[in-house]
């Protein structure tokens, strides 16, 4: 049998390998010594911080980290990341927050413009 789960070497996300997925299958179900699904636990849950705890952890000791520096657990994609960049040269200036709102919008809209200019 052919697997549908094929390497993707794309900047989008990649193949999960089939050991991870079937852990994932399970825990959609019942994460083992919760009883409960882990679609249901809350993010404020005692289990939840603990896990967040244990891969700040990790993080800290793969990468040598002290506890001189903070770990930020990010969601987003490219659009955050981008928008972080110009943020983070701009710290400490005297700027309004608002102002790289219109430039991120302004470069959505001109790139679904070219889209339907297609």
């Amino acid at each position: 049998m052919i697997s549908r789960n094929a390497l993707n070497f794309s900047g989008g996300p990649g193949a999960l390998p089939e050991t991870v997925l079937t852990q994932v299958e399970a825990a959609i179900k019942e994460v083992p010594g919760v009883g409960l699904s882990i679609l249901g636990i809350s993010h404020r849950s005692d289990w939840f911080a603990g896990i967040v705890e244990e891969t700040e952890n990790n993080i800290r000791t793969l990468l040598g980290l002290s506890k001189d520096f903070h770990i930020l657990f990010l969601q987003g994609g490219a659009t955050q990341q981008f928008s972080m960049v110009p943020m983070t040269l701009l710290r400490g200036q005297k700027m309004r927050r608002n102002t790289l709102i219109p430039v991120t919008g302004a470069a959505k809209s001109s790139q679904k413009l070219a889209v339907k200019a297609r």
